[in-house]
């Protein structure tokens, strides 16, 4: 959970980095009202599973942009059905309809890398260190908050 917690805050640190480099705005990005997107901390759960056996970089960067590519694709249609639409690339060259596009695409892949051989390692390497009890309150506090955040935005609303 905690490593969830981290790529999912990472991921909303990305969003808005991005929309200051990009278009100049802060935005925050997240459908949450904590800082977090947790479709990064899905895709990250998904694909350290994936590469478990298999994590050679060239292997890594070209799978994971196939595959974040198809999970952002199936993720836009998913909250464009529940009435969200948090991200738009028709301005980005190479898109299909706004939902996906390569740059973004290969921007992913990168950052999958950067998950498999840096993040992953370091979470790890944390968790072989920290007490038990201090991991397991830390990631529990962190799931509760998630989840009761999103019960709010998705359910409440």
């Amino acid at each position: 959970m905690l490593e969830f917690t981290v790529c999912a805050f990472y991921g909303w640190l990305y969003e808005v980095l991005l929309g200051l480099a990009v278009y100049h705005v802060w935005e925050d990005r997240g459908l949450l009202h904590l800082p977090v997107c947790p479709i990064y901390g899905f895709g990250a759960f998904a694909l350290l599973l994936l590469y478990r056996r298999r994590s050679e970089w060239w292997f890594v960067l070209l799978t994971s942009t196939l595959l974040t590519t198809v999970l952002e694709l199936g993720a836009s249609y998913l909250l464009e059905h529940m009435g969200f639409r948090p991200w738009d690339y028709s301005d980005w060259p190479l898109h299909f309809e706004w939902r996906i596009s390569v740059p973004s695409s290969l921007i992913f892949g990168l950052l999958a890398l950067v998950l498999v051989k840096a993040v992953h390692p370091l979470m790890r390497r944390f968790a072989e260190k920290a007490p038990a009890p201090l991991t397991l309150v830390l990631g529990a506090v962190c799931g509760i908050a998630i989840a009761v955040d999103a019960a709010f935005v998705f359910l409440l609303r």
